[in-house]
């Protein structure tokens, strides 16, 4: 029996914002374009790289790859600014959907970036209050790995616990090879032996 669902965060619960580039490329720390293609690869590829994530470790890296090196106070900032990665307008179906499980359910939020900053994202986007646990990377191993899925189950089996997101192998091959239950968020409803859904809101009819 299901009595704990564990979502993904980015592309599942909230659309990443394709405005990225712009958001890094503040003229007062002279990065240009191309320096803040190069800010985007470090940030989106650095799980590949490490099991947890460290804000001095992405600090680092960054500036390798900088002509113009930044201070560690603009590269908090930069990251800090990734709080307002948020659709402009709530998505209503949603709402609807997580006020329907947090009723039937305990919801937490298994991510593989910084916790306060994907907290400040969920809370920015008026969802946070439906979630008791937000669990980061900085805090825990990053998905795949084990050790990251079973801080999310808590206190609960893993056959009580149900994650759902994006992407395939971190957030359904891996938990079901761990015994979890798992439903894809199968965006562009692609043929699978999966359980999946092409929207959130049809998990009402399936929770």
């Amino acid at each position: 029996m299901i009595k704990k669902i564990i979502f993904d965060l980015d592309d599942t619960l909230i659309d990443f914002n394709e405005k990225f580039l712009e958001m890094i490329q503040l003229s007062k720390y002279k990065i240009n374009k191309e320096e803040s293609k190069k800010i985007e690869e470090v940030l989106f590829t650095y799980e590949k790289r490490h099991d947890k994530y460290s804000y001095q470790d992405m600090y680092e890296e960054i500036n390798e790859v900088l002509n113009h090196k930044i201070t560690k106070k603009q590269f908090l900032e930069i990251l800090n600014n990734c709080k307002d990665l948020v659709p402009k307008k709530q998505d209503k179906k949603l709402i609807h959907t997580l006020e329907y499980l947090s009723k039937k359910y305990e919801l937490v939020v298994l991510t593989n970036f910084f916790t306060e900053i994907q907290k400040s994202r969920l809370e920015n986007y008026g969802i946070l209050k439906y979630f008791s646990e937000v669990i980061g990377g900085d805090l825990e191993k990053c998905k795949p790995n084990f050790r990251s899925y079973a801080i999310a189950c808590g206190f609960h089996s893993f056959d009580e616990c149900l994650m759902i997101g994006d992407d395939l192998e971190l957030d359904v091959i891996k938990p079901l090879s761990f015994g979890m239950d798992a439903i894809w968020y199968n965006k562009k409803n692609q043929d699978t032996k999966y359980k999946n859904v092409t929207s959130l809101h049809e998990l009402e009819n399936m929770l």
